[in-house]
């Protein structure tokens, strides 16, 4: 678990050995709104070739259980914003 950015350093070296070796980085826990351009722009940077990132309950209405869709649509345009730079 990334745990956000608490452990960026580390992400960054993981996301740096992922790119050497050619695997795929699955970051998780603690992404949400907040940090998710910046966790996967650092794999990106560090020149991943494919990210997983996980958002699990981050983008989930506590009180219905369902997934809040303008959540997702955020996260899909940042993904594009972050992959079009």
């Amino acid at each position: 678990p990334v745990k956000g950015l608490a452990h960026k350093e580390e992400y960054q070296a993981v996301a740096a050995a992922c790119a050497k070796y050619d695997f795929y980085l699955e970051p998780t826990g603690g992404i949400d709104l907040e940090n998710f351009e910046e966790i996967v722009q650092i794999a990106v940077d560090a020149g991943v070739k494919k990210i997983i990132p996980h958002v699990y309950s981050s983008i989930i209405d506590q009180e219905t259980g369902d997934t809040r869709t303008e959540d997702v649509k955020t996260l899909l345009t940042m993904m594009k914003n972050t992959l079009n730079k």
